[in-house]
């Protein structure tokens, strides 16, 4: 604290008013939000005192809210009431006494600003410093039980937002190891249920808004990792929001979407500006300023939300992570749902392939395949170049145990193959490499199906209008007669359209990612996609408003636990192309903190070059290239 001082008062802190301002609001920064009050007044004219007492008048009014925090600091013994009064009458102002006689406290950033416009340069830092010392005392102080930022979090329930009903505001100093926060949690629009965490030190004046997976239906603040994820972003400053898309609903299941128009359009995507609104009013209210970027970030559905924001709402986020993204989701969902649920089940629906096999088959595919891009390294980084032989793995006298019947070898390879109808392929396969994952996603058993089984199922009931508690049978229904009705609700679902000339014109910009061993949403739509948009609009326009990384190894959505090098936080890497400009010509990822060994670091690289390897340890990031698939040099 001296040392502090003795910067504050030194003569060449005199000159530079706003760095002071900077020091000072970053030693305190747990008095609630006072870095970013201190930058915010400074950047305003100070009221005048009759100002100041016609705002402290009103019930609801940001000085009352401020002088009613100091207050508690007073009356819980913590800030001296002599001190503070001593503090004022050195400002020689005397209007500043009319907020005594209303609350006994006023605004510390009211009072510092007001020595500031009436001392002479070095003694108004003298001032300043005496103020906050005295009057702050030790801020780092403040346990759970501690009533200021409680109580400016709850003050955020007199907040006026758009359609917004706000059901709790409470402080949490300890959860979770994560930094003090103030969650707010409420509807919008009668519907959209949703919870948003506010930083209470040092927010970086950012705002992200995270997606949700499945079909969405409910809220998971805590979340673990990066996918739809709240938790990660609050830790770097951010302020975050989430939804629950509007309903309440177990991840795969569409029964409150039949028959309602307005709940479809809602999860499909209209309720990102809603969300947007209601998180900037909390935030004008808490932080007393606007964000300065707004983000999305979200994975699988919550990616498809990313591709939604980037085609239809190009001006409501400065920067879009998207990943694993079914955006065609008809596509993958309907087309290939459909394919899928009549390969992997019988008529009766029991499951063709027993999910206890899967590793045979994980190991097969990995020993002929790994070394096509080059290097051993148990990563299959070109599945589009492997082609699984797996006749050595069927079932014969010679083998008996440890293989495949007919059945099952024949399931898999459709699966391979993806939708095809009298030789015209429809929708990409599963790629090799992903069966570690199938369990999953994809091959359950009978008393539990994968979750990718009752979310395909999910999608085909709302397509057909029927609800869970009527049969269905996927086997009722022959795919070359269904291609149109398994698109009926595209205008609504998909986010299809290539051309993202309108996110370019607003200057945003689409960082994508998708796993190559993904099983569930399939990497080789993605990279279609990318195709289409380069031809509409140039690959050199495209590559300067979005970036399609394709990940090695990368599942979907970091949701099992890490098996290559893939770790890495979408919303930073978005965050660095909006700051600075520079899009990412790649990015390094790394192992789960958890994961064993955790020492991998990989190269990822903007498609359509890929990560090549140059020699070395092919588990260094360094030993690779960024280069055309082709290039072997």
């Amino acid at each position: 604290m001296l040392i502090l001082l003795r910067q504050i008062i030194s003569p060449t802190g005199v000159s530079h008013g706003r760095t002071f301002y900077n020091t000072i609001g970053e030693r305190f920064s747990r008095i609630h939000g006072l870095r970013q009050r201190i930058s915010h007044c400074s950047r305003k004219r100070q009221p005048s005192p009759a100002t100041i007492d016609q705002r402290m008048a009103l019930p609801g009014s940001r000085l009352n809210r401020n002088a009613a925090m100091v207050s508690s600091l007073i009356n819980a013994g913590r800030i001296p009431k002599r001190s503070l009064c001593l503090c004022v009458r050195h400002a020689r102002r005397p209007g500043l006494f009319s907020l005594l006689r209303h609350t006994s406290a006023t605004c510390i950033i009211i009072l510092l600003k007001t020595i500031v416009l009436q001392e002479p340069a070095m003694h108004r830092l003298k001032l300043m410093a005496v103020c906050l010392v005295t009057v702050l005392g030790n801020p780092m102080a403040w346990s759970s039980n501690d009533t200021a930022p409680a109580m400016a979090c709850n003050n955020l329930m007199t907040t006026q937002a758009p359609e917004t009903r706000l059901a709790s505001a409470k402080f949490f100093m300890d959860h979770a190891n994560l930094p003090p926060f103030c969650q707010v949690e409420g509807k919008i629009a009668e519907r959209l249920g949703f919870v948003m965490r506010l930083p209470v030190d040092a927010w970086n004046g950012k705002f992200a808004v995270t997606g949700c997976g499945g079909f969405c239906g409910s809220l998971n603040p805590d979340k673990p990792g990066y996918s739809n994820s709240m938790n990660a972003s609050l830790k770097l400053g951010y302020a975050v929001i989430q939804t629950d898309g509007g309903h309440q609903a177990d991840s795969w299941d569409t029964d409150w979407a039949i028959g309602d128009q307005r709940a479809l359009e809602l999860y499909a995507g209209a309720w990102m500006p809603l969300a947007v609104a209601s998180g900037n009013a909390l935030l004008k209210q808490y932080y007393q300023d606007k964000p300065q970027r707004t983000y999305f970030s979200g994975c699988s559905n919550g990616g498809r939300l990313g591709m939604v924001a980037a085609q239809r709402y190009p001006r409501l986020f400065d920067g879009i992570a998207a990943g694993g993204a079914i955006f065609d989701l008809t596509g993958n969902a309907g087309i290939h749902g459909m394919w899928k649920l009549q390969t992997t089940h019988d008529e009766n629906g029991g499951e063709i392939i027993d999910q206890d096999k899967l590793p045979l088959l994980t190991e097969h595919v990995m020993q002929q395949c790994d070394s096509l891009d080059g290097v051993e390294d148990h990563v299959i980084s070109r599945p589009q170049l492997c082609q699984p032989a797996l006749d050595s793995l069927r079932c014969s006298d010679t083998r008996p145990e440890a293989c495949f019947s007919d059945r099952e070898l024949t399931a898999i390879q459709l699966l391979y193959q993806g939708a095809t109808v009298d030789g015209q392929a429809l929708f990409p396969g599963i790629p090799p490499g992903s069966e570690s994952l199938w369990s999953r996603w994809i091959v359950g058993t009978d008393e539990n199906p994968a979750w990718g089984t009752r979310a395909s199922e999910g999608n085909l009931r709302l397509t057909y209008g029927i609800p869970s508690n009527r049969p269905f049978n996927p086997h009722a229904y022959t795919l070359a007669d269904e291609q149109q009705n398994l698109q009926r609700l595209a205008p609504v679902l998909n986010a299809t359209n290539p051309d993202l000339s309108a996110l370019a014109a607003a200057g945003g910009k689409l960082f994508y990612y998708h796993g190559l061993a993904d099983p569930l949403i399939l990497a080789g739509r993605a990279q279609q996609y990318h195709d289409e948009a380069a031809a509409v609009m140039g690959k050199e326009k495209l590559d300067q408003t979005a970036r399609f990384f394709m990940v090695p190894g990368h599942g979907h959505c970091w949701e099992m636990p890490g098996q290559v090098a893939d770790d890495f936080n979408p919303l930073v890497v978005i965050d660095h192309w909006v700051e600075t400009g520079k899009a990412p010509d790649h990015v390094i990822a790394g192992m789960a903190q958890d994961a064993s060994p955790n020492n991998r670091t990989r190269l990822l690289c903007p498609y359509p070059l890929t990560a090549t390897f140059q020699g070395g340890d092919p588990d260094n990031a360094q030993s690779f290239r960024c280069q055309a698939a082709d290039r072997q040099d």
